[in-house]
C-alpha cells in the first residue's frame, strides 16, 4: 500500500483570498494516484497539490452569508491509492479573514486598512480595532471611537476629553431625549 509522506498534524492557515499551496507527498509500488476530497466526500483536487483558490470558490459559492467570525474552518483528507491499497491523511484547514475582505468600497477609502485605526478606551487608552470588545465606550460593546495611529498622545487625549465632556453636558440625567454615551 501506498505511504504518505511529512504529513502534517497542525492545521493549515489559510488567509482568506491569499494563495496559498498544500502538497501531499505519497510514495509506493505503483506509483499511487493522489487526491483530496472535502468534508463531503467531494473531490476538490487530483493532484497531490491543494490550492487555496479552491476554497475561495466555495467561500464565496456558499458560505460567504455564514462567514461572520474571525474565522472559518474545514476539514479534508489526502487520499494516495493504487492496485496495492491506499491511505488517507485529514488535514484540517483554518481560514482567516485579511482586512482586504472588508475594505471601504468608496474612492476617498480605498487604500485604508484596519491597522490605520486604533480605538479609545474609556480609561483613555488606546487599543487596536479588534479589541473593541474588551476597549468601548458604552454598554453596548459595539460603540467605539475610531482614531488614526499616527494621532499624537495630545491630540488623542483631546478626543478622549470632547467626548467625555459631551457625555456630561448630554447626559442622560440632564437631557432624556439626548444619550451621547449610556
Amino acid at each position: 500500500a501506498p505511504v504518505i509522506l511529512q504529513f502534517s498534524n497542525e492545521p493549515w492557515i489559510v488567509l482568506y483570498e491569499e494563495p496559498s499551496t498544500i502538497v501531499c507527498h505519497a510514495i509506493g509500488n505503483p506509483t499511487p494516484s493522489i487526491y483530496w476530497i472535502d468534508q463531503h466526500g467531494q473531490i476538490i483536487s487530483k493532484t497531490e497539490q491543494l490550492n487555496s483558490a479552491v476554497f475561495n470558490k466555495i467561500l464565496i459559492k456558499d458560505e460567504l452569508g455564514k462567514f461572520t467570525k474571525d474565522n472559518w474552518t474545514i476539514n479534508v483528507t489526502c487520499t494516495a491509492e493504487n492496485i496495492m491499497g491506499s491511505i488517507e491523511k485529514s488535514l484540517k484547514i483554518e481560514f482567516y479573514c485579511t482586512s482586504r475582505l472588508f475594505l471601504n468600497p468608496n474612492f476617498w477609502a480605498r487604500d485604508l486598512r484596519e491597522d490605520n485605526y486604533e480605538i479609545l478606551c474609556p480609561d483613555g487608552r488606546r487599543a487596536e480595532v479588534h479589541d473593541w470588545i474588551t476597549c468601548n465606550l458604552g454598554k453596548i460593546s459595539s460603540n467605539v471611537v475610531v482614531t488614526a495611529n499616527y494621532k499624537s498622545e495630545n491630540e488623542r487625549t483631546n478626543m478622549w476629553r470632547l467626548l467625555q465632556y459631551g457625555q456630561e453636558y448630554y447626559s442622560s440625567d440632564r437631557y432624556v431625549i439626548i444619550h451621547m454615551i449610556q
